[in-house]
């Protein structure tokens, strides 16, 4: 399953890095000859961005992955059980059952014990865009992916069948799990801007 996808991925990629192979290159020679670069640097406000593989809620590495909507990764041990207390998203303060949590499906590499993409066999790291793919049924549970996969194999090819399970799903269907290049999701990341931390602070 992993080695056909990866194929199929490696194919696609090498067919668009020969179409646009002639731009790429006169783009950058004409970015040498002006003396300017093509690439682009944002300032990131974010002071400690939350590692992808912890909780945030304990802050440690999760076994068991749920998310929000908004794509806030927890274990769902400490996450159910401070929903039942509190009623309320430990990120964000604002009012949250369990009923609101996606399971997220995620492959473990066996050899390493490192969180990766099922399709590219590639492990994530915290400057890898991952995304989440809804299942729809149920609803409640995600197929978990890295971008890159998901944006060649899905959405270029405008083929809207899960890598995974090969069930239908529209755009609105994905959550941003991680995106370094998105300043807004990079702050929702941001345990100083944690509610929970926040009233710890309080507290002291």
């Amino acid at each position: 399953h992993c080695t056909y996808h990866r194929r199929l991925f490696i194919m696609v990629k090498r067919q668009k890095e020969k179409q646009y192979l002639s731009a790429t290159e006169q783009r950058s020679q004409q970015g040498l000859r002006s003396g300017s670069s093509s690439v682009s640097r944002t300032t990131s406000t974010v002071t400690r961005r939350l590692p992808f593989k912890c909780c945030a809620l304990t802050l440690t590495p999760f076994t068991d992955p749920v998310c929000t909507p908004r794509g806030v990764i927890f274990d769902s041990s400490a996450i159910v059980p401070y929903l039942m207390k509190h009623g309320a998203d430990p990120v964000t303060g604002q009012p949250m059952t369990s009923r609101d949590l996606i399971k997220l499906n995620m492959d473990k590499d066996e050899e390493t014990g490192r969180w990766q993409c099922p399709v590219l066999c590639k492990p994530f790291g915290d400057r890898t865009r991952i995304v989440a793919v809804v299942q729809r049924p149920p609803g409640n549970e995600a197929n978990v992916y890295s971008y890159e996969a998901v944006q060649e194999l899905n959405f270029k090819a405008k083929n809207f069948e899960d890598l995974t399970s090969g069930k239908k799903f529209r755009r609105e269907d994905i959550v941003t799990l991680q995106n370094p290049d998105d300043e807004e999701h990079n702050k929702r990341r941001d345990i100083d801007n944690f509610r929970h931390m926040e009233r710890r602070r309080e507290e002291k």
